[in-house]
């Protein structure tokens, strides 16, 4: 994919409008500092930092499409609870059109405990238990309402009791009334209700267990095989995610038409992956995209966000800047964010600054001594030279370093970043500082 059919994708899809369908769930992450085990019990003591809470599940989902320039409508069932309203708050804020419904069940709700990067415990709030039938039944009368307003419909199944056959054989039945197509983001222990849909997108463990088949590795052959099983049982054309192997496409017919390479450099979290990829083909499919630049898209976000630390979303710059680095390349307002994600989950900041105008063993040696001491590096380049892209390049291959910022102040940039450690190069002696 050229960087112009790139540009052109993306920038489609601000006029497409996506329902998304499913189980919303809120996100939240406790972080803070592990460095004792406990007096009362061999466990660690969690020194809590900070609390975030970001839309999870089906609302993950809504959140990507709309960060990626997209618009998108949530329908769902919430409780009449405090995690309820926040869910509806939050999704708001995330420019999310709510559609959900108020049920007398708990909402869906995952606390994730971390130390540092380390995910020391989940803790489930739910009832998986099947959605009253008023609820269920008043959700699909708000997909009826919107469906001729929307170009695609994503099914964003967590399994939290929305999601049965007969639902399904309702939701298909209105969507194929009003000509729209169906992306389903499937569940194992939904997929009597899967049968017809256009689009599956399960991952490789949820697509052996929709065939009722034992876990094994995904070699060339297991994958073909269970690829092409699984496109067959539910007549359905399937996107199978593979993590480290990539994405493989199916034909209804069972054919593998497709594969796309991953492209993640590093990964410190997959919560919430799945979301990202649905969404990111569901926009380029609606957007006209071909089969293999949508696949291509959905790569490319995909391996930004499982750089990411907990349930996150991809925005629609990171996604034009994948090619030349895989969303490294930050402007201010996405350095700002990725610093802000990194306090929040107390992980430790190393800011280069310096022109970058030699580059040798000794500068790659220096930032290698500073990556040793941080959990995150930053390299900023001053903008006041020739080729500035083509240092930047040079930067963005170093697996070291994190992010690249191009700055014309990086003095002020210090500031504003406040890292806990801060390197010039380029200079006659390089200066470090750590906060205190």
């Amino acid at each position: 994919m050229t960087s112009t059919t790139l540009r052109e994708l993306v920038g489609r899809f601000e006029r497409i409008r996506v329902l998304v369908v499913g189980d919303p769930i809120l996100d939240e992450s406790v972080t803070g500092d592990c460095t004792r085990l406990s007096p009362e019990a061999p466990i660690p003591v969690l020194r809590v930092r900070a609390i975030r809470a970001v839309p999870g599940g089906a609302a993950n989902t809504a959140a990507n499409i709309a960060a990626l320039g997209g618009t998108a409508l949530l329908a769902g069932v919430v409780g009449r609870d405090e995690a309820g309203r926040r869910l509806r708050q939050l999704v708001s804020e995330h420019g999310v059109e709510c559609l959900l419904v108020d049920d007398d069940r708990p909402s869906s709700r995952k606390v994730r405990a971390l130390g540092g990067q380390q995910q020391l415990l989940r803790l489930d709030y739910e009832d998986d238990g099947r959605v009253a039938a008023a609820a269920a039944g008043a959700t699909l009368d708000r997909i009826a309402e919107r469906l001729p307003d929307v170009d695609i419909v994503v099914v964003s199944d967590y399994a939290k009791g929305l999601i049965d056959p007969a639902f399904s054989r309702r939701l298909l039945a209105l969507a194929r009334a009003a000509g729209r197509p169906v992306i389903v983001d499937p569940r194992p222990q939904n997929a009597a209700a899967y049968a017809g849909f256009d689009y599956l997108t399960p991952n490789w463990r949820e697509a052996q267990a929709l065939l009722g088949e034992p876990e094994r590795a995904p070699d060339e052959q297991a994958v073909t095989d269970i690829g092409r099983r699984v496109a067959e049982r539910f007549d359905a054309n399937v996107l199978l995610t593979l993590g480290a192997g990539g994405l493989r496409f199916f034909g209804r017919d069972g054919l593998q038409l497709l594969d796309e390479p991953a492209r993640a450099r590093e990964v410190f979290d997959v919560s919430g992956a799945g979301d990202t990829v649905v969404a990111t083909f569901a926009l380029a499919l609606a957007s006209g995209a071909g089969l293999q630049d949508a696949l291509r898209l959905a790569n490319l976000a995909a391996g930004i966000v499982v750089a990411k630390l907990g349930t996150a979303t991809v925005s629609r710059r990171e996604l034009l800047d994948a090619p030349n680095g895989g969303g490294r390349l930050a402007d201010a307002a996405a350095l700002a964010m990725a610093v802000r994600s990194a306090r929040e989950a107390g992980r430790r900041i190393a800011l280069v600054t310096g022109r970058f105008l030699a580059f040798g063993v000794e500068t790659l040696e220096r930032l290698q001594a500073v990556r040793d001491q941080a959990d995150v590096l930053i390299v900023a380049l001053q903008d006041d030279e020739p080729d500035t892209a083509g240092r930047a390049r040079m930067l963005l291959a170093l697996r070291d370093v994190d992010l690249v910022h191009i700055s014309t102040d990086p003095a002020a940039l210090v500031g504003e970043v406040a890292p806990d450690l801060h390197v010039e190069l380029g200079a006659s002696e390089a200066a470090g500082r750590a906060r205190s």
